[in-house]
């Protein structure tokens, strides 16, 4: 085969591949994440939380979102965010600062 032909094939199934992977984060949605399991996680992984919204603070920039189920977890959003819901559905990625939190990519309401 010519070089050309190697080539073009390579990115041809690197391109399959890539739109593959899109498809898959899109469809493939993390399943819902109890809190006290939050924990165990390693730093970056992706959560999906749903409780009661039982606090929410502003701090310049910050918004932190207290979640509960049973139990609570701090979820932290780097924007201002004006929620007024009883019931949130969160996706993030958990982080650890004074303990487990979730830093927030995505709220519903339920």
């Amino acid at each position: 085969m010519q070089d050309t032909t190697l080539v073009a094939i390579a990115l041809s199934v690197s391109a399959l591949g890539i739109i593959l992977l899109q498809y898959a984060l899109i469809v493939v949605a993390p399943l819902e994440t109890p809190i006290p399991a939050v924990a165990s996680f390693a730093d970056g992984t992706p959560v999906l939380l749903e409780g009661r919204l039982v606090d929410v603070q502003h701090r310049g920039n910050l918004t932190i979102l207290k979640v509960e189920q049973p139990a609570t977890i701090d979820v932290v959003f780097f924007e201002q965010l004006e929620v007024e819901a009883d019931c949130v559905r969160i996706r993030g990625k958990k982080d650890t600062y004074n303990g487990p939190q979730v830093i927030g990519s995505r709220v519903e309401h339920c």
